[in-house]
């Protein structure tokens, strides 16, 4: 069935006119995707979308179009490139308030939480000693606090230090130390994650054995 056109408010379109000056409607029109480069009809809600919400050029629409079986990865890649984006505004701030208050603690672990948050979203080399040794330098203004094991769990974690990992969050749940719950909970299942995975790579390492040996003894 056919897209319905609809009325285009010219007011609305910015950059020029460009094909659509003379036109009242808007109607289903053939572009070619900007991710696969297969052509696609684009219908008419989706251009006036793009054109009177999301204020696109009309010069530069077949720039901005993705076919429907891109647009769902195309619509993720932005929203990670966003968060990106703010992450990287998260990570300025912290390290701004960390050198107006270099010997706080919280300022410390701010900065490895928000360097943390920024590599999940964009993977990008990086000194882990570093942020290890921020949450080592926190640590030794309150030994009674889990938090700073806690986050240096995570940063070995994320550098694929699975045994440094353990130790850290080990550390963090020793009984008497203060943190808050939801990063207790948060260490417990992270060692529960790294104890499967140890399991399946105990298994795989036997199976992988086994094969081995039945192929020599083959």
């Amino acid at each position: 069935m056919p897209s319905r056109p609809l009325r285009i408010d010219h007011a609305k379109l910015i950059d020029g006119h460009g094909d659509l000056s003379a036109e009242v409607f808007y109607v289903s029109r053939v572009f070619v995707c900007r991710t696969c480069g297969k052509g696609f009809e684009l219908p008419p809600d989706r251009q006036r979308y793009l054109l009177e919400v999301r204020r696109v050029p009309v010069k530069a629409l077949h720039r901005a179009v993705h076919c429907p079986r891109c647009l769902p990865t195309a619509r993720e890649k932005g929203r990670r490139r966003a968060l990106g984006v703010r992450a990287q505004q998260r990570l300025e701030a912290c390290i701004a308030t960390e050198r107006a208050a270099p010997d706080d603690p919280n300022t410390m672990l701010a900065v490895v939480e928000a360097h943390l948050a920024l590599l999940e979203l964009v993977p990008r080399e990086t000194s882990f000693e570093r942020l290890v040794a921020r949450t080592r330098r926190a640590a030794k203004h309150d030994a009674s606090r889990g938090e700073p094991p806690y986050w240096e769990g995570r940063v070995h974690q994320l550098a694929g230090h699975a045994d440094a990992a353990r130790t850290a969050f080990e550390r963090a749940l020793e009984p008497g130390r203060k943190m808050p719950s939801a990063w207790a909970r948060d260490a417990r299942r992270r060692l529960e994650a790294l104890a499967l995975q140890d399991s399946t790579e105990t298994r795989f390492d036997e199976g992988s054995a086994h094969e081995a040996t039945s192929s020599r003894e083959g």
